[in-house]
């Protein structure tokens, strides 16, 4: 249910506020008045709805000195017990009071509601209105955004931003592009945290995003970045200030390796537009993102008045664990396709319970204040999740479901995004180590894996197994087996019907000398586990090869082609005509003979495909599994533009940070048996935070395979019972205020 808070000014120096339903719209249910200070910090209460001495909130009415005092300590987070409660219930007095909130609550019961949102708006020049924490009014009772016996959220309505119609819903998954300013090293916003947290959702069966993740951004790769994307969702992640003159900007980079590339608005909307269209949802969590400046409109408020029908931002100096639950609160909210009123709830409660019992001595979780448009209503919805099913079918068939999202190989990422790009000349990308460490193969196999089942391509996997060299293709012939397998799994994933006019499995046939029999069988299970049985028989045979070495490839060609023809003509919602069929390869180097295969004539320069259909491929490998081959391969590559070899190295200083945003923040699974808890550094310590960061880096020395070794356990556990860890699980903090939900 939705209440409009319309605050209009009078010629006695007052305010009028008056309280209505939108639904039916134009009810109204009440009004009073409010005095005026013009230019302070917030509004004063009409005489009427002053405190009486001894109250609470009776120091916030004092003199204006003292009051300018009060919101620095706010501002700076160095409030005294009981203000942030007392402030509260000074701005709940100021705008609603007692009994205009008795008839809004009157009506919730009455119309049976379970949630209220409050949506507050008043003329674009009173910039007195606008700076007020109002989000943080308390009822004496309780703060309202954690009301006992229904969900409140509190909502400002741009009254001068456009009056078009309310955007269509996204259709999961919705695009959603990471923009990181701030390094991942930063000290105060823990970027790779809070994309983690979020997406986190999407590896255990919610899938309803597909996420990209630009670090390092400049406003030139953010442009970029949205015309290729066309992101449905952007969400800034780093540093925010009010410039001198007032205006809102986030913090992105002048240019490589540089900070202090303080971003506006006009420029922020110029790069966002540059896909045809500006998002439906924005998210800003810098610091004064939806403050507002002197006689400025606030950046998020700017944003909703350049096109963005929903932008949430933060009306002052945010903390990182409040805004990182806040950001994973309200993301899993969309994930779950719950309306927004329901989101920023949820936001806003994961964020206030971080502070328990502390939360009424710091207004953080109070800060993120959500911008809308006027068409915007209470129930909407911004991501149609009814679509997700099927991408998350064939995430837990792919074997893709716990695998993680985010690694901070930036340029691997933008190179497999190439990949993906039909307009661009790469087609084959290939990591690989010079040595047998665990740098994070698998996991880059998985993880673009995934990425490529999001953006809607249709994936033909031949996983590396791990260790385990004896489940990989040793022989050419072995290879045409294991590929065949994976197109027909790949089509059973997305309900196509059978090859039988496979050209691999015709070739098979040549060369074992004899048929499939697959002609006779009757009904489609019938003949899938038909073809299974033959590939059995074709591994258990000793054959000569007989050519299929030399006629593989264009066998491969001819059912990749038709494979991703007959995907694009399927009803599947989640695939469009720029739907491309994607292969993806582990552990190439352990591939005895067929290795030769790949790094020599396998790929040309249309990947797997043909001069019309162009299929990609992305492939890992140790080199010292078949050094001399696959150095040649390297260095032949060199001198192509369809083809890169990229060298995975351990991760740099700051890189390593993941350390701390990929494996503490978040629980760990050990042998699919117990779980570890998660872990964050204790700031009231004495000692230096790169204590504990120096000896993280001692052990993992940049490799991300040692962050499930024993040994990392037993260091993380000495930092604890050091005091220089304590617990602190972003996931089990929001499940608590979820399990409380009804």
């Amino acid at each position: 249910m939705r209440v409009l808070i319309a605050v209009s000014a009078t010629a006695e120096d007052a305010y009028t506020v008056e309280a209505s339903l939108t639904d039916p719209a134009g009810i109204l249910l009440g009004s009073n008045r409010m005095g005026r200070l013009k230019e302070a910090p917030w509004v004063a209460p009409d005489v009427g709805h002053r405190p009486r001495p001894g109250d609470p909130h009776a120091l916030l009415v004092n003199e204006m000195e003292a009051r300018a005092q009060l919101v620095a300590r706010l501002d700076a987070g160095r409030s005294q017990p009981g203000e942030v409660e007392a402030f509260g219930r000074y701005l709940f007095e100021s705008l609603l009071g007692k009994q205009l909130w008795g008839k809004i609550t009157d009506e919730v019961v009455a119309r049976r509601e379970g949630a209220v949102e409050l949506a507050l708006t008043w003329p674009a020049d009173q910039s007195s209105l606008h700076r007020p924490c109002w989000e943080a009014m308390h009822d004496g009772a309780g703060f309202l955004s954690a009301h006992r016996d229904l969900a409140v959220a509190v909502t400002r309505v741009i009254a001068d931003a456009d009056e078009g119609p309310e955007p269509n819903r996204i259709q999961a998954p919705a695009r959603v592009l990471f923009v990181l300013g701030s390094d991942l090293d930063d000290g105060e916003i823990r970027a790779g945290a809070e994309i983690l947290g979020l997406l986190r959702d999407t590896e255990r069966g919610k899938g309803a995003i597909d996420a990209t993740v630009l670090q390092a951004a400049t406003v030139d790769r953010l442009t970029e970045k949205c015309e290729r994307l066309k992101p449905d969702i952007v969400h800034f992640v780093g540093h925010g200030r009010l410039s001198r003159a007032g205006q809102g900007q986030i913090e992105l980079r002048k240019g490589e390796g540089e900070l202090d590339g303080w971003t506006g608005g006009p420029e922020l909307l110029e790069a966002m537009r540059a896909g045809g269209k500006l998002p439906t949802l924005t998210v800003l969590t810098g610091c004064d993102s939806a403050a507002a400046g002197a006689h400025m409109d606030s950046l998020a408020a700017e944003l909703v008045k350049g096109g963005i029908p929903c932008v949430i931002g933060m009306a002052g100096k945010i903390s990182d664990p409040v805004c990182r639950l806040f950001s994973r609160g309200f993301g899993s909210a969309l994930n779950e396709g719950k309306p927004l009123l329901q989101a920023l709830t949820d936001g806003r409660r994961a964020g206030l319970r971080r502070q328990a019992k502390a939360a009424a001595d710091d207004i953080a979780w109070a800060l993120p204040s959500v911008c809308l448009a006027p068409a915007m209503t209470a129930g909407y919805a911004p991501v149609n999740v009814k679509e997700a099913s099927d991408v998350l079918r064939r995430f837990d068939e792919y074997g893709l479901m716990n695998e993680p999202v985010f690694c901070g190989r930036s340029k691997l990422g933008q190179l497999f995004d190439d990949l993906l790009d039909a307009t661009e000349k790469l087609e084959v990308l290939v990591a690989y180590t010079p040595q047998r460490e665990q740098l994070g193969k698998t996991r880059l196999l998985h993880e673009f894996a995934g990425r490529a089942v999001r953006a809607g391509h249709v994936v033909v996997l031949i996983d590396d197994w791990g260790s385990d060299a004896s489940q990989l293709p040793s022989t050419p012939l072995q290879l045409g087996i294991e590929m065949l397998g994976a197109i027909a799994r790949t089509r059973r994933l997305f309900r196509l019907s059978p090859p039988k006019e496979s050209v691999l499995l015709q070739e098979l046939e040549r060369v074992k000398g004899a048929g499939a029999e697959l002609d006779a069988v009757a009904g489609d299970e019938a003949w899938w586990a038909r073809l299974e049985s033959f590939r059995a028989e074709c591994k258990e045979v000793e054959l000569e090869e007989k050519g299929i070495g030399g006629s593989l490839r264009q066998a491969l060609s001819a059912d990749l082609t038709r494979l991703i023809d007959d995907a694009r003509k399927s009803p599947d919602p989640s695939l469009d005509e720029n739907s491309r069929v994607v292969v993806i390869l582990g552990g190439i180097g352990k591939w005895g003979t067929a290795t030769d295969l790949v790094a020599g004539s396998l790929f040309e320069a249309n990947g797997l495909g043909s001069g019309e259909e162009h299929v990609p491929v992305f492939a890992t490998c140790a080199l010292p599994d078949a050094e001399v081959r696959l150095t040649e391969a390297v260095e032949r590559a060199r001198h192509l533009e369809w083809i890169q070899y990229e060298k995975l190295e351990p991760f740099k200083e700051g890189e390593d940070t993941l350390v701390y945003h990929w494996v503490l923040l978040h629980p760990r699974a050990v042998e699919d048996v117990r779980q570890l808890p998660a872990y964050a550094p204790n700031f009231t310590c004495t000692e230096d935070e790169e204590t504990w960061t120096r000896k993280f880096r001692s052990h993992i020395k940049g490799i991300p395979g040692r962050f499930e070794q024993p040994v990392f356990e037993a260091v993380v556990e000495d930092l604890h019972e050091k005091e220089l860890l304590v617990e602190a699980d972003d996931e089990d903090i929001l499940a608590a205020y979820l399990e409380q939900q009804p």
